[in-house]
Parts: structure tokens; C-alpha cells; sequence
């Protein structure tokens, strides 16, 4: 069994720099010193010191706030290019309306194009669009037909009757017979 410990087995301490006295010709240590000094240092990692491991731990806050800051800028371009998007009128929020459609237009006589939301669709053009534009393009291209077949005397029989010779390959999706812009 040990014995009493002596002052001998103690480490020294200086008293003084312990409770912030200040002795002949030095400068009043503070205590964080005067702990530091009476204990040896705590080793942050076993390869590097402590001063490599602080600036590793500094530079990884850095990096983890560059990505926050990276994540926040494309949340922010993101949600932009979605209220952009959302007053040029090219998304409805409908994920059936805001699927793309292709769209070849073929226009009554009179119409050389179509102008939605400052946006011209020419005759004999294929659009790629949102399905919401394109059932619009459809929509007004078949009014278009019905008026001209007014104008003539026809009726929307004699549309019907009149072979248009158009042709869609189910496997290749390529038109054949489609109305050409005539230049």
C-alpha cells in the first residue's frame, strides 16, 4: 500500500502564478498559463498538432459552408427559374398540362402563324411545347379550318373528306406527307 504522499512526489507549481500574483520582473501569467504550464499539453490527434488539427477542423466549417451556401444558390435559381417559368406561362403546375408535346402545325389558308402570349407559331413549323400550349395550338388551328370552310360555303363534312395524306411511322415516330412552308 502506497505511503503518504510528499511534496517532493508533487509537481511543482509556482503559487504566485496560480492566484495572479505578481512577482519581481515578470508580467502578471494568467491562470489559463499557469494550468498550461503545470499540465502537460492534451494531443488532439496523434500525427498532427494541435495547431494542424484546429486549422483542419477550421477549414472543414469552411467547407461545409460553402456547400450550404452552394445549396441555398441552386434552391434560390431553382425556385426562380420556377416563378419565371410560371409567368411566361409554361408551367400550369399540373404535371399532365406541363408534360411536352410535339406539335406540327398545319393552318387554315388565310393564317401564315399564331402569336400566344408574344410568342408567333409559324405554319408548317413542329413545335415542342407544354401540352397546355399545344392543345391551345390545336385548338386555335382547327377554328382556323372551321372559318375558312365557312368562307368557302363548306361544311365540316367536306373537311373531313378531303384527304390531307399525312403519315405517322408508329416505330420511327417520322412524319411523312407533312405541310411544307412554301417559301
Amino acid at each position: 500500500m502506497p505511503g503518504p504522499k510528499t511534496p517532493e512526489d508533487q509537481p511543482e507549481v509556482d503559487a504566485a502564478a496560480l492566484f495572479g500574483e505578481q512577482t519581481e520582473g515578470s508580467a502578471a501569467p494568467s491562470l489559463a498559463d499557469a494550468v498550461a504550464a503545470a499540465e502537460p499539453e492534451e494531443r488532439l490527434h496523434p500525427v498532427l498538432s494541435n495547431e494542424e488539427v484546429l486549422a483542419a477542423r477550421a477549414k472543414a466549417r469552411s467547407n461545409i459552408e460553402a456547400q450550404r451556401r452552394k445549396a441555398a444558390t441552386t434552391d434560390l435559381i431553382k425556385a426562380e427559374e420556377e416563378r419565371l417559368a410560371r409567368e411566361e406561362g409554361l408551367v400550369t403546375g399540373d404535371g399532365v398540362k406541363d408534360e411536352m408535346v410535339t406539335v406540327t402545325l398545319d393552318l387554315a389558308e388565310h393564317s401564315a402563324r399564331i402569336v400566344l402570349s408574344g410568342t408567333p407559331y409559324y405554319h408548317g413549323h413542329t413545335y415542342t411545347v407544354p401540352r397546355h400550349v399545344g392543345d391551345t395550338l390545336r385548338e386555335i388551328q382547327s377554328r382556323g379550318h372551321n372559318h375558312q370552310n365557312d368562307i368557302e360555303g363548306k361544311g365540316l363534312s367536306e373537311r373531313m373528306r378531303r384527304p390531307h395524306l399525312t403519315m405517322l411511322n408508329a416505330k420511327t415516330a417520322a412524319v411523312t406527307n407533312a405541310p411544307q412552308m412554301v417559301a
